[in-house]
């Protein structure tokens, strides 16, 4: 898996980081990521995957399903906008006129 960040880095400290990854006939990419601690990343790994279980966790205990289909196709809402379209709102008028 490959993710693309971007990362600010000062001009001085971006010119050493080119230079040292020249001098080694690496990509500066590459000179940072021979650098980091392995076991480091592999426990950040962990710690990131253990992150990621407990939300779904949590999403997947406050999901709450209406039994039935809510998506653009749904039946039930064209049967609401049928019966909108079609009630003349009379008694919306009446409460106005008595207020």
């Amino acid at each position: 898996m490959s993710q693309t960040d971007t990362l600010t880095l000062p001009h001085e400290i971006y010119s050493a980081l080119l230079e040292v990854a020249k001098i080694d006939g690496i990509t500066p990419v590459e000179w940072i990521a021979a650098r980091l601690p392995k076991e480091a990343s592999g426990h950040r790994t962990q710690i990131i995957q253990a992150e990621i279980e407990a939300a779904n966790a949590k999403l997947r205990a406050t999901i709450v399903s209406p039994g039935y289909s809510t998506n653009s196709d749904n039946d039930s809402i064209d049967a609401d906008l049928a019966r909108e379209y079609g009630d003349d709102h009379i008694a919306l008028y009446r409460e106005r006129k008595s207020k």
